[in-house]
């Protein structure tokens, strides 16, 4: 399985320390260096091969556009709160 994570760089320790990234290295290929939402909007390429995101605060909001760069994608781990933000009804179909 191939993913990435996509959220805020000072997120990003806060909630994928050392021990929950090396249990992901277990079950998941990361395919990229850190994303975010400008990232990811800049360059929607790097999404083209990746299975599962991985994210938290400054997720990129999954819009039709984000959803077609990513056609491979089946989940997306949120370790925050809501996903309202960035949920969108093209995510949901």
């Amino acid at each position: 399985m191939r993913g990435l994570f996509l959220l805020n760089p000072d997120a990003y320790d806060a909630i994928y320390g050392p021990h929950e990234r090396a249990g992901i290295a277990r079950l998941v290929e990361i395919v990229a260096p850190l994303q975010t939402a400008q990232s990811v909007r800049t360059d929607p390429a790097v999404l083209a091969d990746v299975d599962v995101i991985l994210s938290g605060w400054g997720m990129a909001v999954l819009d039709e556009a984000l959803l077609a760069a990513a056609p491979c994608l089946k989940a997306v781990f949120y370790g925050a709160g809501s996903i309202r933000y960035f949920a969108t009804d093209a995510m949901w179909e």
